[in-house]
């Protein structure tokens, strides 16, 4: 091609000599020369030297038709030179030119996608890290974040939510005390009225008069019910002294003993199995507590004749009624402050409490408490998985 190319720049062409040189291309190019007056010149398509066709792939065309790509040139002296090449190798020669070029940039960009999404995600770490710590932690801890581990970039985020939960911390703690100085104070004005009401002579007052007279000491009653639960609330969401190892059957039975009466007069029989005898790691009388509520519980709701069902297992505690039961999309919500189960039979007359500080006493002891439907009884069953580890 060169020699051709070189051969044009003059302006006479000397037909000699043009095979030399051309056997490279003898597979690649047709190459045609014709002088100003129109002779062929040259055929690459002549015998070469040594007997070779220069273009032994194609037949001699003398019309070159769309399979071939041509280019004509002319010089300064009005020869023409052809050259053809078949399109379908010089598709081919493209291919191998796209592919020696664009391969190593696609390489390339490769291998800068993956730096990049590497240096991401290993910059994204810590900021993952924390991310997954917030998440895996309960609505009620408040407790600040380490800061000595946390990567440079993300210590003012850290510091910033550390001062967060500081205030949030300070607005639940003052949050508590007003109950709790609510609840005592109410208690007071609460036992006079209810005091008062007692020292008058009932049967000195006609039926309407002592009718009213019974309502309001019934709503003394309730008064000082809520009181006593909203001061057991504050207290079983404050923090809790150091647990102990306790036997657990010796508390149920007492337990269960001193509610014996209550369930009497409400004609629910009470019935205790003991299927194991396990030690448990938490403070008694938050334990007692959140027993007596579920049993007080189970009392209130269930059907007459009732039956209270209360099982002791190597890690948890059952209680069970003949109740109506706890829808099962309200398992949740039933836990939740002055929550009342809808229709529920008998009518609710509580505050809603209850269930509230038996889930606060058992989050501040490591323990768990659930509800579902009672295989035995048909009705509610709630069970507290008990911390059984003795540390």
């Amino acid at each position: 091609m060169a020699i051709v190319i070189a051969r044009m720049q003059s302006d006479e062409l000397d037909p000699s000599g043009f095979g030399e040189g051309l056997e490279r291309y003898e597979d690649d190019y047709l190459i045609r020369v014709w002088s100003a007056q129109g002779e062929l010149l040259f055929d690459s398509q002549t015998l070469l030297p040594g007997g070779r066709m220069a273009f032994p792939r194609a037949e001699k065309p003398t019309a070159l038709g769309p399979d071939w790509r041509q280019t004509e040139y002319m010089t300064r002296s009005g020869a023409r030179v052809l050259i053809a090449r078949l399109k379908e190798e010089t598709n081919e020669l493209v291919w191998q030119v796209a592919l020696t070029s664009l391969l190593p940039l696609a390489l390339a960009f490769l291998g800068s996608v993956a730096a990049v999404l590497l240096f991401v995600r290993d910059g994204l770490r810590p900021l993952t890290r924390l991310s997954h710590d917030l998440m895996e932690r309960s609505a009620d801890d408040l407790r600040d974040l380490p800061s000595q581990d946390q990567a440079q970039e993300l210590q003012p985020i850290v510091t910033s939510l550390n001062g967060l939960f500081t205030r949030i911390r300070g607005f639940v703690a003052r949050e508590r005390q007003f109950v709790d100085d609510a609840a005592h104070e109410l208690r007071t004005p609460l036992t006079v009225i209810k005091a008062q009401c007692q020292a008058i002579d009932p049967d000195a007052l006609d039926a309407e008069t002592k009718a009213r007279l019974d309502n309001i000491v019934l709503g003394v009653d309730r008064m000082a019910n809520l009181s006593n639960q909203l001061l057991g609330q504050a207290r079983a969401e404050q923090e809790a002294a150091p647990a102990q190892r306790i036997k657990v059957s010796p508390l149920l039975r007492g337990v269960v003993a001193d509610l014996l009466t209550e369930a009497d007069q409400a004609e629910v029989e009470l019935a205790l199995n003991c299927e194991a005898e396990p030690e448990a790691t938490c403070l008694p009388e938050d334990l007692s507590a959140i027993v007596r509520n579920l049993i007080e519980n189970a009392i209130k709701y269930s059907s007459r004749p009732g039956e209270v069902l209360i099982t002791l297992t190597a890690t948890s505690i059952r209680v069970e009624d003949n109740g109506r039961g706890v829808p099962e999309h309200l398992s949740d919500k039933v836990f939740d402050r002055f929550f009342q189960v809808p229709n529920a039979s008998p009518p609710t007359t509580g505050a809603g409490l209850g269930l509230s500080i038996v889930q606060a006493l058992a989050r501040r002891n490591g323990m768990t408490v659930s509800v579902t439907k009672s295989p035995v009884l048909a009705g509610a069953m709630f069970e507290v998985g008990l911390r059984t580890d003795p540390s």
